[in-house]
């Protein structure tokens, strides 16, 4: 992964951390900055300002983070792990991958002969 897209990774979880309703402050504060530092000590070159910068910027804009619910972060990640992910398919392209999906029965006639 590139130093640019584990930084966007790195601040979406800053931000993830920030409006967590269910964290304080002094939590929040704690909670970011161990990120910030984790990722300085693993090489990442960010500015614990900069990612401030972006939590600021947001509160005050009032544009929390899409959020989802463990399950369904879960279910992505699962996805992501096995790099299923394809967030532009096209339909043509989509059912293109189902088709080859296994299948403990015989496909119906309609799907096999292409009927839509």
């Amino acid at each position: 992964m590139r130093s640019g897209a584990i930084t966007i990774k790195l601040i979406q979880a800053a931000l993830e951390i920030a409006f967590a309703d269910e964290l304080s402050a002094a939590d929040v504060q704690s909670k970011v900055e161990s990120l910030v530092n984790r990722a300085q000590e693993s090489g990442l070159n960010i500015d614990e300002q900069a990612v401030w910068d972006v939590i600021d910027d947001r509160a005050n804009e009032g544009d929390e983070p899409a959020t989802y619910s463990w399950v369904h972060r879960n279910k992505l990640r699962k996805f992501e792990l096995h790099e299923r992910c394809f967030p532009w398919t096209t339909a043509d392209e989509l059912r293109t991958l189902v088709a080859e999906l296994p299948s403990p029965t015989p496909r119906p006639e309609w799907e096999a002969g292409g009927n839509r």
